[in-house]
C-alpha cells in the first residue's frame, strides 16, 4: 500500500477559488498517477489531494514492494520536475508525505448492497495510512513500515527512525525512512553510525543516547528527526523510568 498526500493543503485551499483549485489538483495528480500506473501499481482512490494506491494486486506480483518504493522515489522527482508550473496557482512550493506499508490485505469488491468498489482493507492498509500522516511529524518526505524493509532489495537505503504505537493499534511498530534506490535519492546524512548507537541507547534508557545524537546533529543540522528525539531527551530528563521502553505514542492520526 502507497498513500501520498499534500503537505498543508488546506491553507493552499483556502487562498484559492474552487475552479484554480480543481485545476491544481488535476496538474498535480496527474504525475503522480502515472507513477503509479507505470509501474503496474492499481490507483485505488483519491481522497481530496491524497493518493491511495495498491501494488500486487489485482494482479499478483512478487516485488510489490520494491514497486512501491519506486514510485515514492518517482513521485519526489516528478515534483521537483512539476514545481515551476505550480507558481501559476500562487503556489511557491508544494511539498508531499508517502506512506508505505507491506502486509497481509484482503482485497475485493466492498461496500453496500446497492454500490461496491474494488478495494483493499486490514491493519497492514491502516498503518500505510499512519505512516504517510506521520511524515509530517517527524518532517521526512516518505516513512516505511518494516514489512517494507524487509522487502525491499538491497539496492534501496533506508534509515530507522523510530519505534510507535499509532493511533488504534496495541503493538508497536519499527518505522523506516526511505533514504534512496536506483531511482534516485531524498535524503542523504552523514554518521550514520552514530544514528544507530543513538537510537539503540535511546531504547535501552541509556543517557549515551544524548551524545551520540548531539554528535550526530553536528554532522546533520538540518535533521528534523535529531531535533525531535533531542527534544524526548530533554522531557525525559537524565534517567528512563522502570517502564520505559522506548516507544513513541501517537493519538492522533
Amino acid at each position: 500500500m502507497l498513500f501520498s498526500d499534500i503537505r498543508d493543503f488546506t491553507s493552499v485551499a483556502e487562498r484559492l477559488s474552487p475552479e484554480d483549485l480543481v485545476a491544481l489538483l488535476n496538474t498535480f495528480l496527474t504525475p503522480m498517477t502515472q507513477e503509479v500506473m507505470t509501474r503496474a501499481g492499481y490507483l485505488d482512490k483519491y481522497i481530496g489531494d491524497a493518493v491511495m494506491a495498491v501494488f500486487g494486486a489485482p494482479v499478483a506480483r512478487a516485488d510489490h514492494a520494491e514497486r512501491g518504493l519506486a514510485t515514492a522515489l518517482a513521485m519526489h522527482a516528478a515534483l521537483a520536475r512539476l514545481q515551476p508550473s505550480l507558481r501559476q496557482f500562487g503556489v511557491e512550493q508544494l511539498q508531499i508525505g508517502v506512506g508505505i506499508n507491506t502486509g497481509d490485505m484482503v482485497v475485493g469488491n466492498m461496500g453496500s448492497a446497492d454500490r461496491f468498489d474494488y478495494t483493499v482493507c486490514g491493519d497492514a492498509v491502516n498503518l500505510a495510512s499512519r505512516l504517510e500522516g506521520l511524515t509530517k511529524t517527524y518532517g521526512v518526505f516518505c516513512l516505511v513500515g518494516a514489512g517494507t524493509r524487509a522487502a525491499a532489495p538491497a539496492s534501496y537505503r533506508f534509515r530507522e527512525v523510530d519505534l510507535v504505537r499509532v493511533k488504534g493499534k496495541g503493538q508497536p511498530a519499527a518505522i523506516f525512512e526511505l533514504l534512496a534506490g536506483p531511482g534516485g535519492a531524498v535524503a542523504e546524512y552523514a554518521a550514520l553510525d552514530r544514528w544507530t548507537a543513538a537510537l539503540a541507547a535511546f531504547r535501552a534508557g541509556d543517557c549515551k543516547a544524548r551524545a551520540e545524537w548531539l554528535a550526530f546533529q553536528v554532522e546533520n543540522p538540518d535533521d528534523p528527526v535529531v531535533r525531535l528525539h533531542l527534544g524526548r531527551l530533554a522531557i525525559l530528563g537524565d534517567a528512563a523510568p522502570p517502564d520505559w521502553d522506548g516507544v513513541a505514542v501517537f493519538h492522533h492520526k
